[in-house]
């Protein structure tokens, strides 16, 4: 049997005046509250529109292409895929036929690769101290490379075609061709300074997206206005890094650690610092036939390898992204776009200021003009040697000047920073002011 829910009145229906009052206050103070809100977010809206100047929308421009830039710059998955095989082929070949370990370095390993680079690779090797017994070594590995090729699959035949020496250079080198005729691997000997200054490097490429982005498109800028070089006397990759890092390191909020910060021991670097040192830690190898010149046979084949054992020791830096986060909290509040960070970079190092020289350290983020220097010794100092004006990269590691260079060459240098600095204020596009070195 079905019961039916007793009628309700109209008396009973209706709400109390208190509710009906209680209702309409809530219902005006949500309207109140919807309209403060989106008044408040269009009255920001506009006064942001209003603060929109043309160097802010150069800004945005200018990282939009800077990120453009970059992906084309990425390497495609077949050239990871290539660096496997190609390593895979290689490195049990030559661990077993000279011992040691071979280790790869450089832009492969710190972030900075790029579409179509070639791989470099160290063999760490005991008791190869000096330039003569590392020559003998790269030529055990041209022997065993050039084995390979008659007895390898097809695949790995095509990689490795032609192995060519290059003795002569501060650090010599083996260079791997492809069937097509390019250079697709550089094999060195106990260039362990350099294998420590990749993993450095990809530390801070690891603690924030935008120092890979920006090294790439840097070095590609470098690269065109052919300014990249180290053989040639212009900036290894390592010192323009170097020169990104400081910059990241020095905003009002900064985007990565001082190396103190990070700097588990001290190391007990020899401070003499010679052109061929610094060769060693910048990881390039020059190939332009200098032997030293001038020197004996002892002094050019031992210069440069002190220190060389064949020993890969603890890195003394800390390389956990957690951890440096933990002590360095501070990395998180830094919300600059590429873009400003780009200008920023050529609106330092393309300054009037600098064009005077300068001594720069990553270690604690401190800067010396050598131009605030001028005017002597004060009464009672010995007097100190005039320093050239030229920019003084120093590794943060080793404290050595990675990127030795004439006053002549700083000027060349440093009007490539004026002339990108003064195109990019004028509104030029990144690709103009890139371009093609004529």
């Amino acid at each position: 049997m079905f019961h039916t829910a007793p009628a309700v009145t109209a008396a009973a229906a209706a709400p109390s005046p208190l509710l009906r009052l209680s209702v309409a206050l809530l219902n005006h103070a949500t309207t109140t509250t919807a309209a403060g809100v989106a008044g408040e977010a269009l009255s920001e809206a506009a006064e942001s529109l209003c603060r929109s100047t043309p160097e802010a929308e150069q800004r945005r421009r200018v990282t939009g292409e800077v990120v453009g830039i970059d992906n084309s710059l990425m390497p495609p998955v077949e050239q990871y895929m290539h660096k496997k095989r190609l390593m895979g082929a290689v490195r049990p070949l030559l661990e077993a036929r000279l011992g040691g370990s071979l280790v790869t370095f450089g832009s492969c390993e710190n972030g900075f690769w790029v579409n179509g680079s070639d791989i470099d690779a160290c063999m760490v090797l005991k008791n190869a101290r000096t330039k003569q017994i590392c020559v003998s070594k790269l030529q055990a590995i041209k022997s065993a490379l050039n084995r390979l090729t008659m007895a390898a699959p097809a695949d790995t035949a095509k990689d490795v075609a032609r192995v060519m020496l290059i003795r002569g250079a501060r650090v010599p080198v083996a260079k791997v061709f492809d069937s097509d005729g390019k250079n697709v691997l550089d094999i060195s000997i106990n260039n362990t300074v350099a294998i420590e200054n990749s993993q450095l490097v990809a530390v801070w490429t690891d603690l924030d997206h935008r120092v890979r982005t920006l090294g790439r498109v840097i070095k590609y800028w470098a690269k065109r206005r052919q300014i990249n070089n180290r053989s040639q006397g212009t900036f290894s990759t390592y010192t323009l890094i170097l020169q990104l890092v400081y910059l990241l390191q020095t905003r009002q909020n900064p985007i990565l650690p001082l190396y103190k910060d990070m700097e588990l021991f001290a190391t007990a670097e020899d401070e003499s610092s010679s052109e061929g040192e610094s060769k060693l830690e910048s990881g390039e190898a020059d190939s332009d036939g200098d032997s030293g010149g001038g020197k004996s046979i002892e002094e050019a084949n031992s210069e440069g390898w002190d220190g060389m054992d064949g020993t890969l020791r603890p890195l003394p830096f800390m390389t956990s992204r957690e951890e440096i986060f933990d002590k360095c909290p501070e990395l998180r509040n830094n919300s600059e776009s590429v873009g400003e960070l780009l200008m920023e970079f050529f609106e330092l190092y393309g300054s009037e200021r600098m064009a005077g020289g300068a001594e720069i350290l990553c270690y604690d983020g401190s800067i010396s003009y050598f131009e605030d220097k001028e005017g002597g010794s004060t009464e009672g100092e010995e007097p100190q040697p005039q320093q050239e004006p030229v920019l003084v990269m120093r590794c943060p590691i080793s404290k050595k000047d990675v990127n030795p260079m004439s006053k002549a060459v700083w000027e060349v240098l440093h009007g490539e920073f004026v002339r990108a600095r003064t195109m990019l204020l004028d509104g030029a596009t990144l690709d103009e002011v890139i371009g093609d070195f004529s």
